[in-house]
């Protein structure tokens, strides 16, 4: 590909984006890194991420 025509990668998040991210999973982190995966566990950590 010509590096004339190369497109710049932009960044997905700004930097507060993250720190809202973040903060928000820290809220919830018990439940986003609960290593049980049984039924109920993996349908609040699903119901979790829709949530964020």
């Amino acid at each position: 590909m010509d590096q004339a025509n190369k497109k710049e990668r932009t960044k997905n998040f700004s930097e507060s984006e993250k720190m809202l991210l973040i903060e928000l999973i820290q809220e919830r982190c018990k439940i986003l890194e609960n290593k049980t995966t049984n039924s109920i566990s993996m349908k609040e950590k699903e119901d979790c991420w829709e949530n964020l």
